[in-house]
């Protein structure tokens, strides 16, 4: 075993452009064919390493920071392959004495790893759009129906861009504009879990603009596949920053709507974090309550509650549990540490570490 992860170790060193590109490029043809899950296409962002397996075809995507190795998603590969390629990389990650979490898993995959000895901890919700029943009709959906007709009466209107057909540089150039405005506006963008524009990678990726009756751009979209069209994430949302009233409910609900006349199944509002922590169960963990207590008293730096309540606005079909599995020889805190450091949001860092120290209290006087 320890001559196998040396190999693979050497498998996984660092490479020169040319050999970087052709693993990406080899990365996006597994993704394409094994992109089940609804954050696949994270995976290939520039920020991530990928694991492929010596014996198995499949990769994972991953972070490391504090020799622990922090992994994006699901593996992605055939689910006959799992199995193979996990005990590739656990061999790997014991070679360079590294732990292991991984971030934003499926239900399914918690599972597996909760099989495997990690402990599991749900870390937010994802808004799912089933297209076949979704609809605007109803009360729940009254503001987003006054929200579209504000954004209508304003002449807006939401077209689709292919760059992968033909490239309009005038226009791109207006996008990376807004992009940069909203990121500057936003004090940076969280990485690791969120992606990028991808204008020169499209991939399969499908970009919506919102125009006006002048041609200035108000919001880009940009949806990333999954299972094979069957599903779309909507991956970035941007909007000017004197854009009018409705125009991103607008341009999501436009661009949803036109998928499921196309037969597509399902779209994504992406993940709500920290949303649902305590919804499941009666029991929770130390890390659960604390993202709890986060999500319900602390707004500075990341709003949490207020990404969750801008979903909701949309009335999904239903919420996906997504969660955290890590080493169980990792501490909560420890996790919570590294998980903030990969999305490049060292802000949320004090209000994490109140959360779980009122966590603590709380388990303190359950056990008195």
């Amino acid at each position: 075993m320890e001559q196998f992860a040396k190999e693979l170790i050497t498998r996984q060193g660092s490479s020169s452009a040319g050999e970087t590109c052709h693993k990406w490029s080899y990365a996006a043809k597994l993704v394409q064919q094994y992109g089940v899950d609804s954050l696949t296409y994270l995976t290939l962002e520039k920020d991530k390493n990928h694991f492929f397996g010596l014996n198995t075809e499949g990769f994972i995507a991953y972070v490391v920071i504090d020799k622990i190795i922090i992994c994006m998603g699901n593996p992605v590969c055939s689910e006959s392959n799992m199995e193979g390629l996990f005990e590739e990389f656990l061999a790997f990650c014991r070679m360079k004495r590294c732990r292991v979490c991984f971030c934003s898993i499926s239900k399914e995959f918690s599972v597996f790893l909760k099989k495997h000895g990690f402990l599991i901890s749900k870390y937010g919700e994802e808004a799912l759009l089933d297209l076949d029943i979704y609809d605007l009709k109803g009360s729940s959906k009254l503001k987003l129906r006054q929200k579209l007709k504000r954004a209508e009466k304003a002449g807006i209107t939401i077209l689709e861009y292919f760059p992968q057909k033909l490239r309009d540089y005038n226009l791109e150039q207006k996008i990376v504009q807004i992009s940069e405005e909203w990121l500057t506006n936003k004090n940076g963008k969280l990485g690791f879990t969120l992606g990028e524009l991808n204008l020169d990678t499209p991939l399969a990726r499908r970009y919506f603009v919102a125009v006006d009756e002048n041609d200035d751009l108000h919001a880009i979209l940009m949806f990333s596949p999954f299972d094979n069209g069957q599903g779309y994430f909507l991956d970035v949302m941007r909007r000017s920053s004197n854009s009018v009233p409705g125009v991103m409910e607008k341009s999501i609900v436009d661009a949803a709507m036109r998928m499921k006349n196309e037969g597509v199944k399902i779209v994504s509002l992406g993940l709500a974090p920290l949303a649902g922590m305590l919804s499941e169960k009666e029991s929770s963990t130390f890390l659960e309550r604390g993202m709890d207590f986060v999500y319900k008293n602390i707004s500075q730096g990341y709003n949490f509650k207020a990404l969750h309540d801008y979903k909701k606005k949309f009335a999904p079909t239903r919420w996906e549990p997504r969660y955290i599995a890590h080493d169980s020889r990792l501490s909560p805190i420890k996790v919570a540490y590294v998980m903030i450091k990969a999305r490049k949001s060292e802000g949320i860092w004090k209000q994490l570490i109140l959360g779980l120290w009122e966590a603590k209290k709380i388990f303190a006087i359950k056990n008195k």
